[in-house]
C-alpha cells in the first residue's frame, strides 16, 4: 500500500497564545510548525507542501512562501488560504 498522493497530519505543536514579548506572528508560526516536526520525528527537509492562513497580525502576500523562506525550506508547493 502506497502513501503517494495522500496527505498525512503526523504531528502537532501547540505554542503559547496572547501578548507574548519577544514572540512575533510569524514567530510562533515557525516554532508550531518546530514543534509538529518534533513530535513526529521528521527532519524540515521531510515537508512536501506547506499550507497557510493569512496572518490578521501580520499580513503578508504570500504568507506560505514567507514562512517557509523563515523555516529555511523549498517545498515543492506552497498555498495560502485567506481567514
Amino acid at each position: 500500500m502506497s502513501l503517494r498522493g495522500a496527505a498525512a497530519i503526523v504531528g502537532i505543536g501547540d505554542t503559547a497564545v496572547g501578548k507574548l514579548p519577544g514572540w512575533t506572528a510569524t514567530g510562533l508560526t515557525v516554532e508550531a510548525a518546530r514543534l509538529a516536526l518534533a513530535d513526529a520525528a521528521l527532519d524540515k527537509s521531510a515537508i512536501d507542501g506547506l499550507v497557510t492562513c493569512d496572518s490578521m497580525v501580520e499580513p503578508h502576500m504570500y504568507h506560505a512562501e514567507m514562512v517557509a523562506q523563515t523555516m529555511r525550506i523549498r517545498p515543492g508547493w506552497c498555498m495560502t488560504l485567506s481567514a
